[in-house]
Order: C-alpha cells, then sequence, then structure tokens
C-alpha cells in the first residue's frame, strides 16, 4: 500500500518521520541549495548570518543603553535573543504553510514526499538560527557573562521552536490549499503572537498573576529558555513549564503531521 494513502489519523507522525528519514540525502541538499541561493550571491555569503544580529544588538545597544540611558545592559542581548527565536518560529510556519501552493507545478508534475517541502524549510530556518546564534558565545565573553550549565539548556529552546513551527506548518499548509485567505489570518496571527510573546520584554516584566499565562504560550516559553540559558537564571521557566511547553510542542507536531498524511491528496487535486 503507497505510504501517502494510509488511513490511521495517527499514524502521520512516523509515516513523515520515516519518510524525512529516508530521504534524508534529498532533504540535505535541498537545505544546501537554499543556503547557497540566499547567500550565495553575496560577497559576504554566510557571515551575513553573523552581521545581522551584530547589527541588530548595535542598534539595540544606542537605542535603548545610550539614548535612552537604560542601566540595563544586557537588554540589546535579550531582545536580540527574542527576536532570533521569534523569527525563526515566524519565517518557518510564515513560508512552510503556503509550500504546497509555491510548488503546486512541481508537484503535480513529479512524485516525491510532500512533506519534504515543508521541511525544507523547517531545516533550512533551523541551520540559520544556529549560524546566527555563534555570536551569543563572543557576547557573553565580551560582556563577562559566565558560562554555567544552563548553556546546556539552549538546545531545547532551537530544536523546540523549529519542531513547534513545523507542526504548524504542515497543518497550514492544508488548510491555505482549501481557504487561501487562511495566508492573511496566518500574517495577522504572527504579527499579535510577536507583542503576545515577549520578544521585547522579559517575562519578568510580566505581573505575578499573569505570568503563567503568559508562558502558556510555547513561544514565549522558548524564548524564556533561551535567555535563561545564556544569562544562567532559569528561575522563570521551571521545569514544569519547560515540560508543558515541550508537551504543547509534540501535540502540535502530531495533530500537525497526521493532518497533512491524511489530507495531502485531497489536497494536491484542488491546486
Amino acid at each position: 500500500m503507497d505510504v501517502y494513502s494510509r488511513p490511521s489519523f495517527f499514524r502521520g507522525p512516523f509515516i513523515s518521520f520515516q519518510s524525512i528519514l529516508k530521504n534524508r540525502s534529498l532533504l540535505s541538499l535541498m537545505v544546501r541549495r537554499d543556503l547557497k541561493t540566499t547567500y550565495g550571491d553575496y560577497f559576504l555569503g554566510y557571515a551575513w548570518t553573523l552581521l545581522e544580529p551584530i547589527f541588530f544588538t548595535m542598534v539595540f545597544f544606542l537605542v535603548f543603553v545610550i539614548l535612552r540611558g537604560n542601566p540595563d545592559k544586557l537588554l540589546p542581548l535579550n531582545i536580540m535573543l527574542g527576536i532570533l527565536i521569534f523569527s525563526a518560529f515566524s519565517k518557518t510556519v510564515s513560508k512552510g504553510s503556503s509550500q504546497l501552493i509555491r510548488n503546486s507545478s512541481l508537484i503535480q508534475q513529479v512524485s516525491f514526499p510532500r512533506e519534504l517541502l515543508v521541511a525544507n524549510v523547517s531545516g533550512f530556518q533551523l541551520v540559520r538560527l544556529l549560524l546566527s546564534l555563534i555570536i551569543i558565545p563572543i557576547y557573553m565573553i565580551y560582556m563577562g557573562i559566565a558560562f554555567s550549565w544552563t548553556f546546556f539548556m539552549l538546545p531545547i529552546s532551537i530544536f523546540g521552536i523549529i519542531l513547534l513551527a513545523h507542526g504548524f506548518s504542515l497543518m497550514l499548509c492544508i488548510i491555505v490549499v482549501f481557504i487561501r485567505d487562511m495566508n492573511m489570518v496566518v500574517d495577522i496571527g504572527l504579527r499579535a503572537l510577536f507583542f503576545l510573546s515577549g520578544v521585547f520584554y522579559s517575562a519578568t516584566y510580566v505581573p505575578a498573576e499573569y505570568l503563567d499565562y503568559h508562558l502558556m504560550n510555547p513561544v514565549a516559553t522558548y524564548i524564556e529558555i533561551c535567555r535563561g540559558a545564556v544569562l544562567g537564571d532559569l528561575s522563570i521557566v521551571t521545569p514544569f513549564v519547560i515540560l508543558r511547553a515541550i508537551g504543547m510542542t509534540l501535540l502540535v507536531y502530531v495533530v500537525g503531521s497526521s493532518i497533512f498524511n491524511r489530507y495531502q491528496n485531497r489536497a494536491v487535486i484542488h491546486l
């Protein structure tokens, strides 16, 4: 039986994982192609992934520390970490949710695992995020921030935010095929989520009575995990909060991959 015609709804995650694992060489080529297309034609190439966060950090330091006279010299770092994590999520969902429509002609001409189109976006954003975060240890040394065991919690934030975005992308790329206006809803939702996820403010500024509600947002939790991992203070994100975010991420991935594998053939007909 064709792997894409299996009726079981909850086998979606296993089907997607097996497909990506089986075609990992092809996926790697697709990610490398996008990296070369994005950065290969520029003089500085991949260095732009480092220059972008450095530039933003300089701007934030100028605006918030020098011009506003804010004594918190770590504020630019907190903002930069928030932007890097949220941008990885936002770009993955925004581009991943439209992959079936963008590649409709290719899908109708060639038979291949369609989830690779979404995985390609997620993989590209993962590599881009990892390259961008190279600047963090350098910044820590410059600011005299000591490395601690919390730094090993950073991968939870990195891979958690990408997996969360990947799950949403799998779900949304099917919905967008049937409801084309959903693209606008996704854009509006991402803009609202930007302000609700604490990109420009730490969870320490959220009133205590609303803190748990704020951290129910897994994007906000992953941002705080990233900040806590770098600064050596994970008091805001307790083990329960971290496990809850991971659980919500896995749930989104299971539902997203299940919807994708169950309805992708029907969606292709409507392309």
